[in-house]
């Protein structure tokens, strides 16, 4: 943990965290308890965007809704810490009977409408690649943006290929979140392995379409729980 701390700011560097909880089968105490451990735990490492998944659940609408009553249940404690939620997008609902909640924008609209700058949208590449509706979770979501994972994959199944190694239509991705204006993180979510040409690839081209210093710099791999 003081090693994470110790790197926020220094050579542009930021920390962020990413979980898995599933808010909407826990225990709403439990899962409201969960949520500020990790907020402790953003608080001592400097990080300010914690990105989160609203779990799964046997009734779709009545899962959104123990989701957004743990969500509001934290966020003015988020708020005061300036801690940002990011809300990502999963899988169809019907995918391998996973019963994901939070892939359509409606979800999306139930929690975001909380209207807090603690609560916010963090896109997925290969998720919507695989819901195939990325358009539509950026043109209806744009306002929340805040956070997005890049990833790859064939449209089937979430295998987190490199850059340009699967079915995401990339240009189209990018020229989307540059006509929304976003500015907030690009996380890197596919395994960087001996072979650092897609990873380099992908950081290159962010940095051709994000031209400022400042911005580009805003560009991770992922460390999740």
């Amino acid at each position: 943990m003081d090693m994470l701390a110790s790197l926020q700011g220094k050579h542009g560097s930021m920390v962020s965290a990413h979980i898995w909880n599933n808010l909407a089968e826990s225990d709403a105490t439990e899962a409201k308890n969960d949520l500020l451990s990790w907020l402790r735990l953003c608080d001592k490492t400097g990080a300010k965007d914690l990105v989160i998944h609203g779990g799964s659940f046997a009734d779709r609408k009545e899962g959104v809704a123990r989701t957004r009553r743990v969500l509001e249940s934290v966020l003015s404690e988020f708020e005061r810490k300036h801690v940002v939620l990011n809300l990502e997008n999963h899988y169809a609902y019907d995918y391998r009977n996973c019963r994901e909640l939070f892939s359509e924008p409606w979800e999306f609209n139930e929690v975001l409408t909380l209207d807090s700058p603690s609560m916010k949208f963090c896109f997925d590449t290969g998720h919507g690649n695989m819901t195939d509706n990325t358009a539509e979770l950026l043109g209806a979501l744009a306002p929340w943006l805040n956070y997005v994972h890049l990833a790859d994959n064939h449209g089937l199944d979430d295998n987190h290929a490199a850059y340009k190694q699967g079915s995401v239509a990339w240009e189209d991705v990018f020229a989307r979140l540059r006509d929304i204006s976003f500015n907030g993180v690009f996380c890197i979510e596919f395994p960087v392995l001996e072979d650092r040409k897609p990873f380099q690839a992908c950081v290159q081209e962010i940095r051709n379409r994000w031209s400022d210093a400042e911005r580009a710099a805003n560009v991770g791999a992922n460390i999740s729980n």
